[in-house]
């Protein structure tokens, strides 16, 4: 079944003047039942909980993030086909999937 966890990735940024720099973020990463990255948020994760013990389970997950290899920003991605098929079967789209509490609730489906 597909997952998600949090990842450290670098990306490359390339000014004007061509000069590159580089920034290390924790995003959301999405991966298949094969466990192939699938996508993650364009945006590094900010940390916010709306409990003080909801930030401590962020914060551990963050803490997880940085013990995993470092992913590329611009990596080639699996195929999102896999984990579309699921989350139809689930009668989730991907694109309503835009918080953790969504992403935890794929593996449950309700009823």
């Amino acid at each position: 079944m597909s997952h998600w966890n949090l990842r450290v990735i670098r990306r490359k940024f390339i000014h004007a003047d061509g000069e590159e720099e580089l920034s290390y973020g924790i995003y959301e990463t999405f991966y298949n039942d094969k466990n192939e990255v699938v996508g993650f948020s364009e945006e590094p994760d900010g940390v916010m909980s709306e409990t003080a013990e909801g930030l401590k389970e962020v914060l551990q997950w963050y803490a997880k993030a940085l013990e995993q290899p470092i992913l590329e920003y611009d990596m080639k991605l699996a195929s999102r086909d896999e984990l579309n098929a699921e989350l139809v079967a689930l009668d989730v789209a991907i694109d309503d999937i835009d918080d953790f509490d969504d992403i935890d609730n794929i593996d449950k489906p309700s009823g």
